[in-house]
């Protein structure tokens, strides 16, 4: 992990010459290709760079080839939704590859061979599209899709209309959020991500979802206590806040005292924030790797300043990762708002 560490630092010392450098090879390769990157385009370019530069010391650093290899299939997928072919793409990160392991000694190439050759082997596979997730075979699917494409067509006021009918006529609130809403922010997700909907119509979609959740908060903000007390936050940077805010309305559901704090909190203040709330937990998600530095950092101060306080973790890297969790130091982790629930009731007990 130290040797980890040192060379996921030395990556992002050395992102300006392997930016340049990536991009003299490309038009060494091509001539046309200085014309196509000119101004904006070449800003782009190098932007690019440093955003696959992040994702590959992270993880690094964590000591987690799945962590980059993730991000790459990301990467193919969403970019083959846009006017750049696949071969362009390959081409591109073949040269990237080749000029970070030409930017290392030999040993360090040898730490890095595992990450680099995984890459390349994901930039030569297939694409496969993902399925709906809202096509699943469940009893609730088919109230989902309705709900989605009142969302998707404008109509907020009659997808909050049809939600309130459905638990009025007997859907547990607990079942609205896991069978309803839950496949609706991952499936907004994956339209962008496949070039279907707007980053527009997926806020939207979000925005819309939070207000649906919200009209329930008289129900869940009414059940009796346990004495039992939890913070949830994003961590800051992160703004993905719907599932943190699922899993901390379903624990009121079970009887928490629990305070979210919401998308892109500052770490100083939520360790203050359990001390005044004398919180027996804390719940933290991150959706996007480049933010477990700051997800390390905010574990280590809260040890320090509220070292009773348990520490539970989930979000997209830990369901790729099943051990990242213990590398960062926390006391447990969740994979969805159900085994949170149930993580939770071990760790305070």
């Amino acid at each position: 992990m130290q040797r980890n560490d040192e060379l996921a630092a030395l990556l992002i010392e050395k992102q300006d010459i392997i930016c340049d450098r990536t991009f003299a090879r490309r038009l060494a390769l091509n001539p046309e290709f200085e014309k196509r990157y000119q101004g904006v385009n070449k800003a782009k370019f190098y932007s690019d760079c440093r955003y696959h530069l992040d994702y590959l010391s992270i993880a690094l650093a964590y000591d987690s080839p799945v962590l980059f290899s993730d991000y790459l299939l990301w990467v193919k997928q969403l970019f083959n939704h846009l006017p750049i072919s696949q071969a362009s793409l390959t081409a591109f990160f073949s040269t990237f590859l080749e000029v970070i392991g030409d930017e290392l000694d030999h040993e360090r190439q040898y730490a890095l061979k595992q990450y680099l050759s995984m890459a390349l082997s994901v930039m030569n596979e297939p694409i496969s599209e993902a399925a709906s997730f809202v096509n699943e075979v469940n009893s609730h699917s088919q109230k989902a899709t309705q709900v989605l494409n009142l969302l998707l067509s404008g109509d907020r006021a009659e997808a909050y209309k049809y939600v309130q009918n459905l638990v009025a006529g007997g859907m547990s609130i607990r079942d609205c959020y896991l069978n309803i809403i839950q496949p609706i922010q991952y499936e907004v997700g994956r339209l962008w991500h496949t070039g279907e909907i707007s980053v527009g119509q997926e806020h939207y979609v979000t925005a819309a979802s939070q207000m649906i959740m919200a009209q329930f908060y008289p129900v869940i903000f009414n059940h009796p206590n346990t004495g039992k007390r939890m913070i949830a936050a994003c961590i800051s940077g992160e703004q993905h806040e719907v599932g943190l805010r699922m899993v901390s309305d379903l624990m009121e559901l079970e009887g928490w005292d629990t305070m979210f704090l919401g998308a892109n909190t500052p770490i100083e203040t939520i360790p203050q924030a359990a001390i005044s709330r004398n919180a027996d937990l804390l719940a933290v998600s991150v959706t996007i790797s480049t933010h477990l530095n700051k997800l390390k950092q905010l574990i280590t101060v809260c040890r320090n300043e509220v070292p009773q306080l348990k520490i539970m973790v989930g979000g997209y890297p830990f369901n790729l990762d099943k051990e990242l969790w213990h590398k960062l130091g926390a006391d447990a982790y969740a994979n969805d708002a159900t085994s949170a629930i149930r993580v939770a009731e071990s760790l305070v007990s």
